[in-house]
């Protein structure tokens, strides 16, 4: 078996994950020791059950961390605990006593005594943790509602099983985090438009922007969705009108451009020059950083998005057909095969002869959603910001600037969808075509070209010189007024 899958274990020929559960989280997971599952993949496929075997801990080790946070949440933690000793004395009377209960005590004077102290203990949650604290407990212990924050897990793997990406759930469940904190308990959510003032107050309070709200709205959505389908909805009264809440303020939405009617618009990345690409790359080699060299190098030749290029492997590359099949991208119409450009061909097989992990750029990091381009992405905007680059032009800027050498060169719209990867508007060609032939897409990519020893300057260069010819006529000015 592979050293780099611990988890894996094989069985009747085929392989199988395991993890162990921790310690202090077991007696939530039923006090279970580990979490154990087939891969479906055979003994032969050592690969494939890798890549089965990393999505499984990666849900392991969040359920894991679920349940310690929730453990960690003094609420969660006061509520159901009271909840569950009410309901476990509410079965006993006078004819069914609890064991060892002493028969000379009245167990209906118990029982309200044990009210009352839940309610002692509500009191003093008032004190330490605010009205609403001890509010959001009374509802759950008393009125039978269900705290949100305990519905979070389950969401979360209600949407990993749909597919989603983690980073997308990531990004979601942190946004439903805070919903949950602002609104406890699911019938807060439909009183008098409380959820359209809560966004609206968070938002003037400067710490979130339009856009952020708008990604809240998202989120906000997806957990009523899932409210709805567990029929957490159902408990609330019936008098009460229920419809989703989350709908971005119209003082908030965010417009597609400049010339929309919002306060707000999406600024659209800028393309940079071929000029501003040489420059990139000049500085790159200056800082004697060949990964991100070769990353600008392979995207100013193919338009390529930065995750593909560094998901490439070195076995979706075919140097005697000079093409390579790019198998991991944001949408089936990524999914592609590219000529491979005649100043491009030297550099791929320099690569392929030097990688030692199966990746064309090999050696690169990954974070933990196994993104392999999220390091060297940021190394880029460093780069770039160092010349003196705007905020909107950043390494997808390569990927436009693509684009527009071929606008230019007057290729058809529907060749340069094939070649970076867009879906086709139209649909004789988006429908009932199987795509660009690898012979015109060579001819169209050879249009690409880059002078990479050209002398240029760099934003901040060209900025500083302007500033001096600035200065020096102010300075002429002044001298003829003197004069």
């Amino acid at each position: 078996m592979p050293k780099k899958l611990p988890h894996l274990r094989e069985v009747h020929n085929t392989y199988y994950c395991e993890m162990l559960i921790p310690k202090d989280v077991k007696h939530l997971f039923g006090n279970k020791t580990k979490f154990y599952r087939t891969t479906g993949c055979k003994v032969d496929q050592p690969k494939l059950a890798e890549i089965q075997a990393k999505k499984f801990v990666y849900e392991w080790k969040r359920q894991i961390q679920l349940a310690r946070n929730s453990a960690q949440d003094f609420v969660f933690k006061d509520a159901f605990a009271m909840k569950a000793l009410l309901k476990e004395y509410e079965k006993y009377d006078s004819k069914n006593l609890p064991k060892g209960f002493p028969k000379e005590h009245d167990i209906e004077e118990f029982k309200n005594n044990l009210v009352d102290s839940v309610w002692e203990e509500i009191l003093e949650i008032e004190d330490r943790s605010g009205k609403d604290a001890a509010e959001i407990v009374s509802d759950v212990v008393f009125k039978n509602k269900t705290y949100l924050k305990n519905l979070i897990a389950d969401w979360e793997m209600q949407e990993l099983s749909r597919r989603l990406k983690p980073k997308t759930v990531d990004s979601r469940k942190s946004n439903i985090q805070l919903i949950c904190n602002a609104f406890p308990t699911a019938d807060r959510l439909f009183k008098d438009d409380a959820v359209k003032t809560w966004l609206l107050s968070i938002h003037s309070s400067g710490k979130y922007t339009a856009s952020r709200i708008q990604k809240i709205c998202e989120a906000g959505k997806s957990f009523y969705i899932y409210l709805e389908d567990v029929g957490e909805l159902r408990k609330i009264e019936s008098n009460r009108v229920v419809v989703n809440p989350f709908n971005v303020p119209k003082q908030l939405r965010i417009g597609k451009n400049k010339s929309s009617k919002q306060q707000y618009f999406k600024e659209e990345w800028i393309p940079l020059t071929v000029d501003e690409v040489i420059c990139c790359y000049q500085e790159a080699r200056r800082k004697e950083d060949k990964q991100l060299a070769d990353l600008i190098y392979i995207s100013a030749y193919t338009g390529m998005r930065i995750k593909e290029i560094c998901s490439l492997k070195t076995d979706d590359i075919d140097l005697s057909e000079d093409c390579l099949k790019i198998t991991d991208s944001k949408s089936h119409s990524g999914i592609r095969e590219l000529p491979i450009h005649s100043k491009l061909k030297k550099r791929v097989r320099e690569l392929i002869d030097n990688s030692d992990d199966g990746y064309l750029l090999s050696g690169l990091t990954q974070n933990k959603y196994t993104d392999r381009s999220n390091a060297i992405g940021k190394r880029f905007g460093r780069l770039k910001v160092s010349l003196g680059f705007p905020e909107m032009k950043v390494f997808h800027s390569i990927r436009k600037t693509v684009g527009t050498v071929f606008e230019n060169n007057e290729v058809l719209e529907n060749i340069v969808a094939d070649i970076i990867g867009h879906s086709k508007p139209r649909m004789t060609y988006g429908k009932y075509s199987s795509g660009t032939n690898m012979k015109i897409k060579k001819e169209k990519i050879e249009l690409l070209n880059y002078p990479w020893n050209k002398k240029v300057k760099t934003p901040l260069q060209i900025s500083q010189e302007k500033e001096e010819v600035r200065k020096s006529r102010v300075l002429d000015l002044k001298n003829q007024n003197t004069s």
